[in-house]
């Protein structure tokens, strides 16, 4: 089968990048024909049977960026023109879009499903999250519904377009969890550790907050950059350090700023306690691949609400309110003090990283290009 991705894709430093880069990997590995189609910019050492033809942007999501949004209609359209090309030359039987408002012009994606329509080629878009206000009556007009298949992280997800959506359009939708390259080996550390793009859905202030409330002796690390898709909130940064130094807990919070290399990250994941995500936002919140990456290791985790769809609250995970102070700190309590607790969610995040394989995600996911 020949397979177009269009997508983020490494050197590119985001979520959506990574995942695509293993799922590639790994249809590849299973004897299928991939072509990228990917943003511009510099390329790497890895790197095969790409194009780097869509045009790279730094936007936020909010109703300000509109204008910038339709004074890039006209690059949108030739970039959708030049990947149309580059697709029917490949001879791909299915084009896959993975798709995250920030990675592209808000129209790019449209034109292009609509392009690959007249063409006859099928189409598939995953959505690496759902909750796009305010760009929800935008994509229910123009993106959902107008590829031959849907795919989405999470059981959360599938429910929140199903009270917005059409019945034919559910009936495309396709739930594939994110992935993991294999369950690896790891050791119980002395800190608890957050990691993954800072901004101020990830719920990082509610963290330290939580934390200065700790009796203990043992560490926080926080590792987190500012993601290169958007434009770099610097006083961000600074006002993690401000509340820092302010709670006085300096002495017991590591705080790294910066893209950390995965194999210096792995150890960190590796050496840690547990792990924290206490995401605001249920677009984060609803699946990440930092989260799956901590599955991987078996560690125990503390999550909001709503869960991503493999968790479960007190099976392998404390699962809080996004937002609630009083909750987490009650969840880094009953972890830092509780071995038998952390024993019974590590022990169970170890079943369920064997469900998560790459192989597995990548069957699902051909399974999907097989049914259109």
């Amino acid at each position: 089968m020949k397979i177009c991705m269009i997508t983020s894709y490494p050197p590119d430093k985001c979520g959506v990048s990574d995942y695509s880069e293993r799922l590639v990997r790994e249809l590849r590995r299973s004897g299928e024909n991939v072509l990228i189609i990917s943003r511009q910019g510099p390329g790497y050492r890895n790197e095969r049977d790409i194009r780097r033809l869509i045009d790279t942007k730094k936007v936020k999501r909010s109703f300000t960026q509109l204008a910038e949004e339709f004074r890039g209609i006209a690059r949108a359209y030739r970039d959708a023109e030049e990947s149309i090309l580059a697709i029917k030359n490949f001879g791909a039987d299915v084009a896959h879009v993975q798709y995250e408002p920030g990675l592209y012009n808000l129209f790019f994606v449209p034109i292009l499903l609509s392009k690959l329509k007249k063409a006859g080629i099928k189409s598939v878009v995953t959505l690496h999250g759902i909750d796009y206000f305010p760009l929800t009556v935008f994509h229910r007009t123009f993106l959902y519904g107008s590829q031959d298949r849907l795919i989405v992280h999470t059981k959360h997800h599938f429910n929140t377009l199903k009270s917005d959506l059409s019945g034919k359009v559910l009936e495309k939708i396709r739930i594939i969890p994110m992935g993991l390259v294999k369950e690896k080996p790891s050791k119980e550390g002395k800190y608890a550790l957050f990691f993954g793009f800072l901004n101020q859905h990830k719920g990082v202030e509610e963290l330290l907050q939580a934390f200065s409330r700790m009796k203990t002796k043992n560490r926080l690390v926080v590792i987190g950059s500012i993601n290169p898709a958007y434009r770099p909130d610097v006083k961000y940064k600074n006002k993690i350090a401000d509340i820092i130094r302010s709670l006085d807990i300096g002495d017991r919070v590591k705080f790294i700023y910066g893209f950390v290399p995965s194999k210096n990250l792995e150890n960190y994941i590796k050496n840690s306690m547990f792990v924290v995500f206490p995401y605001r936002a249920s677009y984060s919140g609803g699946q990440s691949q930092a989260v799956t990456d901590s599955i991987a290791f078996g560690k125990p985790l503390i999550v909001t609400k709503p869960a991503q769809g493999n968790l479960v609250n007190n099976e392998n995970a404390i699962v809080i309110n996004p937002g609630s102070v009083e909750e987490l700190t009650d969840a880094l309590r009953k972890l830092f003090g509780s071995k038998k607790i952390r024993k019974k969610l590590s022990s169970n995040n170890r079943k369920l990283a064997k469900k998560l394989r790459w192989d597995n995600i990548s069957r699902m996911t051909k399974n999907v290009y097989r049914t259109i």
